[in-house]
């Protein structure tokens, strides 16, 4: 993992442990970078949620967005390669390209199984990032949705509030009833 997600992580545990009134922990942790198999990610992603885990803070996982490294450009680069709306389709990939393993599944099973059905949920915005199996990097209304290879726009993510928010809702945890 690299130096500076080591780094967010520390300070985000910190954070964690100083906290009262934590209601859940939404993450979007990539378990792609993680040395290893895919089996020992779901265990090793766990061990990252513990301090939040211990405390009976659940952990929302947002699943469903690609990491475009191995489908060649970033999706920036592609973008500036191809200019004109009609062209954006070039950087589309295929979901199994760009998503070839959802760790979101055992991570959250795993978490379950160790500290109850309340500890972990799963919110996948996979049919949003990626309708018909295609993973796209421009909306239909042509908000350019990743920075980088993997990292959304802020417009984008903020674009999505409505849907995160009611799927929230719909885990019981984040807003009373």
């Amino acid at each position: 993992m690299r130096d500076d997600c080591q780094a967010w992580r520390k300070n985000v545990e910190r954070y964690i442990r100083k906290q009262r009134n934590v209601r859940a922990i939404v993450t979007h942790h990539r378990a792609s970078t993680m040395a290893g198999t895919y089996a020992q990610r779901g265990p090793d992603t766990v061990k990252s949620w513990r301090v939040a885990l211990k405390r009976r803070i659940p952990v929302i996982a947002l699943a469903g967005a690609a990491n475009w490294k191995s489908a060649g450009p970033s999706p920036t680069q592609c973008l500036r390669k191809n200019r004109a709306p009609r062209q954006w389709k070039n950087c589309s990939a295929a979901e199994q390209k760009v998503i070839p393993f959802d760790w979101s599944v055992p991570s959250v099973k795993l978490a379950r199984k160790q500290y109850g059905r309340r500890a972990a949920f799963r919110i996948n915005l996979r049919a949003e990032h990626c309708p018909k199996r295609v993973c796209r990097v421009v909306t239909p209304r042509g908000q350019i949705m990743y920075r980088d290879h993997q990292h959304l726009t802020a417009t984008y993510a903020r674009s999505l509030t409505p849907l995160i928010e009611r799927q929230l809702r719909a885990t019981g945890v984040v807003f009373g009833p």
